[in-house]
């Protein structure tokens, strides 16, 4: 055999003849690359699923603060229902000299009860007030208002005890010198 001459290619298994080195070299970069593209793309979506998972947590507290929220409403809702079962509503006449957002007190049995004029309401014109239903009860008549006399007064400072006038001089007592 001379020199020069290639070497026949050897026998692979099967008949098959081995590739040369080059192509055998582009053949495992191919693979490699192959594989590199696959694992990244396998890590975009394990990220892409976390990401989902992450979404997805964060919709199910928002659900469950909403719910919690919305149970805490309706439980509000169901005191203030329950308190208001407990109050009674009557009807009371504005007495003359009160106007809007001004006090004035009514009386019911034994009860006071203090009532603030509502806006846009005169003397004279009817309200309906909240009062307990325990007081409503022992209501035989409609709410009274207390005469105008027995208003609650604003308080008045005490009396100045009276100082004597100064004393008088005859009229000699000042001239001298």
């Amino acid at each position: 055999m001379p020199q020069d001459a290639m070497p026949p290619p050897q026998a692979q298994p099967h008949g098959a003849m081995a590739p040369p080195p080059a192509a055998h070299y582009a053949q495992q970069q191919a693979q490699q690359q192959a594989q590199q593209q696959a694992q990244q793309q396998a890590q975009q979506q394990a990220q892409q699923q976390a990401q989902i998972q992450a979404l997805i947590q964060a919709q199910q507290a928002q659900q469950a603060q909403l719910q919690a929220q919305m149970q805490a409403k309706a439980q509000l809702q169901g005191q203030l229902q329950a308190q208001q079962a407990l109050q009674s509503r009557l009807r009371v006449v504005v007495p003359a000299g009160v106007g809007p957002g001004q006090p004035f007190r009514v009386q019911l049995n034994s009860q006071m009860l203090t009532v603030t004029c509502p806006p846009g309401v005169q003397a004279g014109q009817q309200i309906h007030v909240q009062v307990p239903a325990a007081v409503a009860a022992q209501a035989q008549q409609p709410l009274s208002q207390l005469p105008p006399q027995q208003q609650p007064q604003p308080p008045q400072p005490p009396p100045q005890p009276q100082q004597p006038p100064p004393e008088q001089l005859p009229p000699h007592f000042g001239n001298y010198c």
